[in-house]
């Protein structure tokens, strides 16, 4: 593999890291309006875009796995989950506590060795 294959490999992962954080941000916000119909109040824009942000994130996904092994694409993308944390804390306003600073820890750790 080329290094400029590389590279777009790794920019498509990024990118897939950005729309699932985002995604599930979305969801949240569309699922967190309206609460005075079962069903029809996630149908807003927010859940819309949050569906459309997680089909891009397949697609994309699907294309990068031509440039890396599997388990080093699934780890790389394990970085949503710190993203998502961060997203919700400081969009949403939910906290970060002791433990799951932690969790971001071990997921960092993990991710480097995951990576080597």
């Amino acid at each position: 593999m080329t290094s400029l294959q590389k590279f777009a490999g790794f920019g498509a992962l990024a990118s897939v890291i950005v729309l699932n954080s985002s995604a599930n941000v979305l969801l949240k916000i569309g699922a967190g309006k309206n609460n005075s119909r079962l069903y029809f109040d996630i149908a807003t824009w927010h859940t819309f875009a949050g569906i459309a942000c997680f089909a891009m994130a397949v697609v994309i996904y699907a294309w990068s796995l031509k440039h890396f092994p599997l388990h080093i694409a699934q780890s790389i993308v394990a970085v949503q989950y710190i993203l998502t944390m961060i997203l919700a804390a400081n969009l949403l306003g939910e906290a970060i506590s002791p433990s799951r600073w932690i969790g971001i820890g071990l997921i960092t750790v993990g991710l480097y060795f995951c990576v080597r």
